[in-house]
Order: structure tokens, then sequence, then C-alpha cells
């Protein structure tokens, strides 16, 4: 059989066979593409130029709006039991003096030397309102000495009533009321603090205690707010005691009434002594 009629040689007539081995063509190099530079470098360097103008620009107009602004009117933020009133008159900051004519740090001190008051901030818009943002302080218990009654809060600092109300929070005895600059202190006042901290946490108990004191002997004592049953809790571990006061009040007291006891004593380990009326 001719080379022709081979199956092997079925291509013939192409070039590019020969004895049924390709033929390698020749590899021409790719040509090179040229770019013309382009003026991007240069357009990039305007376009910074321009934003760092127009942030200069802006930077200037809001320093020169603020340096000339003018206290138009005074407002004040936060408070629930301090009257303004009383805010605005320790900022003592009137209307249509220039910005940059205040002392913010001295305003913030007055403020804050309200004893009311735990912290305070004050911010001026460009429109000239200034806004006076008070966190009040949080008061845990009335202080009562004799018939004298003041508010404390945590760290001991005392505060006159307020004039829009009373909070409902329980009695404190055992502790000085004046001078009313000096704060409460003590291994006592920590306890009772940390005491009253752990009766806030339940309701029932919240609810069923109206009254806290201290006691050198007995540590924290309180009464019922019905019938002023005596309740000891001593010192420390407050958080298992009142759990004693809770199972006792909603399982002793729907059967017997709490008018049948005079005291109860939650200072000793699994026990509860109860001394009947």
């Amino acid at each position: 059989m001719s080379a022709g009629k081979r199956p092997y040689y079925r291509g013939l007539g192409n070039t590019d066979i020969e004895y049924g081995v390709p033929i390698k063509k020749k590899d021409t190099p790719k040509k090179k593409r040229w770019s013309k530079p382009s003026g991007g470098g240069s357009k990039s360097v305007l376009y910074l130029f321009l934003v760092v103008c127009i942030l200069g620009t802006s930077a200037w107009l809001g320093w020169f709006m603020t340096s000339n602004t003018t206290i138009k009117e005074v407002q004040v933020r936060g408070v629930s039991m301090l009257n303004p009133e009383v805010v605005m008159k320790a900022a003592n900051v009137p209307t249509g003096i220039s910005k940059d004519s205040i002392n913010f740090i001295t305003v913030i001190e007055n403020i804050e030397a309200i004893s009311f008051v735990e912290q305070a901030s004050v911010y001026v818009s460009p429109t000239g309102r200034l806004d006076i943002n008070v966190i009040e302080r949080h008061p845990i218990a009335i202080l009562v000495q004799g018939d004298r009654m003041a508010l404390v809060d945590r760290f001991g600092v005392k505060m006159p009533l307020p004039e829009k109300g009373t909070p409902n929070i329980p009695l404190l005895y055992g502790f000085n009321i004046y001078p009313m600059t000096t704060p409460v202190s003590g291994e006592g006042f920590k306890q009772t603090v940390a005491f009253l901290h752990e009766l806030t946490k339940e309701f029932i108990r919240d609810f069923t205690i109206s009254e806290v004191g201290w006691h050198q002997k007995d540590g924290v004592i309180a009464l019922t707010r019905s019938h002023g049953v005596r309740l000891t809790f001593g010192k420390g571990n407050y958080d298992e005691k009142l759990i004693k006061w809770q199972e006792f009040y909603r399982n002793e007291v729907p059967v017997r009434g709490l008018s049948s006891f005079t005291s109860l004593d939650f200072r000793f380990k699994n026990q509860i002594v109860a001394i009947e009326s």
C-alpha cells in the first residue's frame, strides 16, 4: 500500500505533516506594545492639592465661626431631682458673651461642686446654644438622724431632700448627717452599702424592708415595712441571708402572719432564730 493510501496519511496534501511528524513553525517574536505616557500623575497631584485646600479652608471656617460664637441661650440636660436653675446659677454663664471668654474648666468644677451632681460636661453649638449635660448621683437611702433627713449615695455623699419629691428608698439610721459636706465613711457604712446593693436585686426584698440601720455589735439590722419586725443580718454574706428572708416571707408569713413575730435573726448558718410576739 502506498503512503498516500494509508489511513495514517489521510492528511496528505497538508504541508505541515511529513511522515506523520508535524513540522515546527518558526516562532515569531510578539510585537511589543508601546503606550503613550499619560498625565495621570500630574492629575493626582492636582486632585490632592485641591482636597488639601478644601479641607484647610473648611477647618479655618469652622475655627473662625466657633471662635466668634456668642452665647445666646443656656440649656440644662439630664436632671431629674435637681432644679435646672440651680445648675445655671452655679455655671454662671450669661448670654451675650463670647465663647472664648468662658473658662469651661471652671464652669464644670462649679457645677460638680453641687452635691447632686456626679459628673458634668458642656458643649457650645455653632448657633450659640450652651448645653450643660449633668449626670446626677444615685441615692441609695434616706439618711435619718433625729428629725433631720438627707439623701446619701454609695460613696457616702450627702444631698438635701430634692424639691421635686423624695425617692422611694429605705430609711438609713446609725450615721451622722452633719456636716453635710463630709461624706459618710467607715467599715459600718461599707457593710451597709453592700447590704443595700443586695437588697435591690430582688423586688420582694426591696418591697418588704423599709428601714435599715447599723449596729456595732449586731451589724446590719432592718425593719419590715409592715408590723415593724426587726430583722438582724449581721456582717457579710448578705445575699445568702436575704434569700433566707425571702423563703421565710413566702412560706411562713402566709401561714402564721408577720405579726406573730417580733424579731428574726439570720446570722446563723442553716437556721433562723425567731422570737414570737
